[in-house]
């Protein structure tokens, strides 16, 4: 009981520590993230500040990922998770796919500030190859294939059929975590 409370309050400290000093670059999980950039909103980086970013993803992932695996990660938003799994189980067995353009250059900083090297791919993955509208919003994780605001701004995203996608890369490890990906 006592560990917890001390654990607690250490994570409470760093919070408050990293709220004052506003550090660039941050370590979770093992994973360092660049937070200076226009894609990380004060909201956001309130979830990192205190650790929560993607936490109980990497709970499931602790426990359940093998270095057997291969994974097929749909939605790497900042690269988070493709870079823990490549840490984990070798880059050359993590291929991640964002609908979102503008986070790509992100994901592939994020890969270089660990010295990994997944594959990420600029798709959207529904059940053909074309393209489709794709409407950016300030917040990455609010960007969709629904048009959520006005201040949406709409670009067209190449689309791939997602199954010819998986039987390509014979992934064995399917992480989905999109906003927005639902069709109307």
């Amino acid at each position: 009981m006592i560990q917890k409370v001390i654990k607690r309050a250490k994570q409470e400290l760093k919070y408050r520590i990293r709220k004052v000093i506003k550090p660039d670059v941050i370590e979770i999980d093992g994973v360092k993230l660049n937070i200076n950039h226009p894609s990380i909103t004060d909201n956001l980086r309130d979830f990192f500040y205190n650790e929560s970013y993607e936490g109980q993803e990497v709970r499931v992932l602790e426990k359940v990922l093998d270095k057997n695996d291969r994974v097929f990660e749909i939605g790497a938003g900042i690269g988070f998770l493709s870079t823990y799994c490549a840490k984990k189980i070798e880059s050359d067995k993590v291929v991640a796919y964002e609908a979102n353009p503008q986070m790509i250059e992100k994901i592939k900083e994020t890969y270089k500030l660990n010295n990994v090297n997944p594959t990420i791919n600029n798709i959207i993955l529904i059940d053909k190859n074309g393209e489709i509208s794709f409407y950016l919003e300030k917040d990455f994780w609010s960007s969709s294939m629904i048009k959520r605001s006005e201040n949406a701004k709409e670009i067209k995203t190449r689309t791939s059929n997602i199954n010819n996608e998986i039987k390509k890369d014979d992934s064995n490890f399917l992480i989905i975590d999109i906003e927005g990906g639902k069709r109307v």
